[in-house]
This record gives C-alpha cells, sequence and structure tokens, in this order.
C-alpha cells in the first residue's frame, strides 16, 4: 500500500523533476521487489539511493519533500518489521499461502455476526418500548377523562 502510494507521488513530479521522475519510479519497483523477496537491506539501500536522488536542497519543492517524508517513514516501518517481512517468492516456489484473504474472510465474517447480533438487540428493544406504549395508551384509555 505504502509503495503504491509513494509511486502516485513519484507519478506527480512536476518540470525540472519530471529528469529524474523514471529513475524513481525504477528504484521503488526495486525495492518492491527486494522486499517481495524478503531481502530487507536491499530494500533500505534502495529506499537510500532514492533518498539521494531526491534530496537535492537547491531543488527541494513541497512534493520532493513529502515524498522525502514518505520515504523515510517507509524506511523506519521496513526496519522496525523486518523480521516480521516473509519471502514470498519462496514461498511461491513452494507451493506455500502467500495471500492472507481467509484471514479477512474470517474478521469479515466475525465482524458480521457482532454487527447482526447487535441489530437483533436493537429490535427486541424496539419492539419492548412499543410493547410498553400500547400498553400504557390501553391503560391510559381506561382511565376516565384521559382519552
Amino acid at each position: 500500500m505504502r509503495v503504491t502510494v509513494m509511486t502516485q507521488m513519484a507519478k506527480g513530479l512536476e518540470g525540472k523533476e519530471r529528469t529524474i521522475q523514471a529513475g524513481v519510479l525504477k528504484e521503488l519497483e526495486r525495492s518492491k521487489w527486494y522486499l517481495w523477496h524478503g531481502n530487507v537491506y536491499e530494500a533500505c539501500l534502495s529506499i537510500d539511493n532514492l533518498e539521494l536522488i531526491l534530496d537535492d536542497e537547491d531543488a527541494l519543492t513541497p512534493k520532493r519533500r513529502s515524498m522525502l517524508r514518505a520515504l523515510r517513514d517507509f524506511r523506519v516501518y521496513i526496519t522496525t518489521n523486518a523480521r516480521l517481512i516473509p519471502n514470498y517468492g519462496e514461498r511461491w516456489r513452494y507451493g506455500e499461502a502467500i495471500a492472507t484473504g481467509f484471514v479477512e474472510s474470517t474478521v469479515n465474517q466475525v465482524v458480521s455476526k457482532r454487527f447482526v447480533k447487535k441489530q437483533q438487540m436493537v429490535r427486541h428493544e424496539v419492539a419492548r418500548r412499543n410493547e410498553r406504549m400500547s400498553t400504557l395508551s390501553v391503560v391510559l384509555s381506561c382511565v376516565p377523562g384521559t382519552g
């Protein structure tokens, strides 16, 4: 997700920045490939290369600053979670699961069940309230002078 956002940021570079756009996109793709294959060290080097390309004091536009900030945050994220980044290329070669769709599906089912239960509880509360109101109206209609 973060790489996609940074790719869009790189595509948004304008003017003189267009000359470095192709190199930035290529380096982003390279870092993505390294991460896909579990090589955090090379991915961080690739991000360092991107920072060197973008960090030019003379041409530091707001878009470049924004992209640099995103790159630095991404590197911190990668280094913090390095031990949790799997080698998807190796998993794919051995026929192991590389998607987390089954986990998302389970979470969605649990959330859906809880939501349905909550709706049922609200319906029961409304039914009880209506029952009390109808009982109250019957009682009030029996009292002389109220209806």
